[in-house]
């Protein structure tokens, strides 16, 4: 289940001078114009990627092997 989002971050750019202003707002706090009916709220942005930790001890295990067998070989 996705976390409810805070709409006090959230900002959406105005259609009329393109500065952020609040989803809900019904005029632009830089320009003024009445932007009632003409703002469209954004999505979210995308959470974060995490990386696995599986994958990184993995790559790890690939590292400290082939450093291991550079030494062995030479």
């Amino acid at each position: 289940m996705a976390a409810p989002i805070a709409l006090d971050s959230v900002r959406v750019p105005c259609p009329l001078c393109r500065k952020p202003i609040h989803p809900i707002a019904g005029r632009c706090r830089h320009c003024q114009g009445h932007v009632v009916g003409k703002v469209v709220a954004a999505a979210p942005p995308p959470p974060p990627r995490r990386v696995r930790a599986s994958l990184v001890a993995a790559l790890l295990v690939t590292i400290v092997a082939a450093i291991g067998t550079q030494l062995l070989v030479a």
